[in-house]
């Protein structure tokens, strides 16, 4: 819309204010003719007069735009973040909101190594769980080239059923170390679940339409992997003790997942 003031030359008058479409019309939907878009009717004239007799008109317009370009310079500051330096304190890395102190920056992997005001504990976090405090780099694009080597696998806590004392109970498991996985070059992998069973099968690269939710590409799919699956291999940043490349496996399925670390 086009908001167009005129003042007569009688100070604080407002002789005509209206606003229009850009096509032209009027409160009818009718297309005015460049003549009547210019010269209002007696009647409007009239209209507008009663509804803002001898105001300052100019001055509460000049005031109200200068209070709201104010209130959005204020809060585009605020919402602005210095980059995320060494030797910066960060209040807050979420997700489980603490206090640290950026001690060392990996550009390549977008990893910040931080220690806990708390605890003193010493983690790699990728920037995003920095956005409330600083602004830093994301780690750099991959291709599925990254998935190729030797992960070594953790199996997350996991809830099981146990009888003890002839009481069942749900108990959940601190989570264990498993065989590795070998992706190779070819296409092939390489997969030791256990002292006795591994598996070697062929691996493909993955749509956007194929992947889990909330996937983010690159993925690779496993074929006919554990229990004769597939299983999606996605890329998780980074091992937060390490630094080293990370992974996550899921089965296409269920909901069974295993986290992985590069080795060396």
């Amino acid at each position: 819309l086009q908001f167009q003031l005129r003042l007569s030359s009688t100070p604080n008058a407002l002789i005509y204010s209206r606003a229009v479409a850009s096509l032209g019309s009027d409160a009818n939907g009718h297309r005015l003719s460049r003549n009547k878009r210019d010269k209002p009717a007696h009647g409007d004239q009239n209209r507008m007069l009663k509804a803002f007799p001898n105001r300052h008109i100019s001055t509460t317009l000049g005031a109200l735009a200068l209070a709201v370009f104010a209130s959005t310079s204020l809060a585009s500051a605020q919402d602005a973040k210095p980059a995320c330096r060494v030797g910066m304190h960060v209040p807050i890395v979420s997700p489980l909101n603490y206090g640290a102190t950026i001690l060392a920056i990996d550009a390549v992997n977008g990893s910040f190594q931080v220690k806990s005001d708390a605890d003193g504990l010493v983690d790699w976090v990728p920037a995003r769980q920095l956005r409330y405090s600083c602004v830093g780099a994301a780690a750099a694009p991959v291709s599925e080239n990254f998935f190729i080597g030797k992960w070594t696998l953790f199996i997350g806590p996991t809830a099981h059923n146990e009888v003890i004392d002839s009481k069942g109970y749900l108990v959940v498991g601190p989570g264990a170390h498993v065989p590795p996985l070998q992706i190779n070059a070819d296409g092939t992998y390489f997969w030791v679940l256990d002292s006795r069973t591994t598996v070697r099968g062929k691996w493909r690269s993955m749509s956007a339409a194929e992947m889990r939710s909330g996937t983010t590409s690159p993925a690779i799919l496993l074929l006919n992997a554990e229990g004769g699956k597939n299983w999606e291999v996605s890329r998780k940043g980074v091992n937060a003790s390490n630094n080293r490349d990370a992974i996550e496996i899921d089965r296409m399925d269920l909901g069974l997942s295993y986290m992985g670390t590069r080795l060396p």
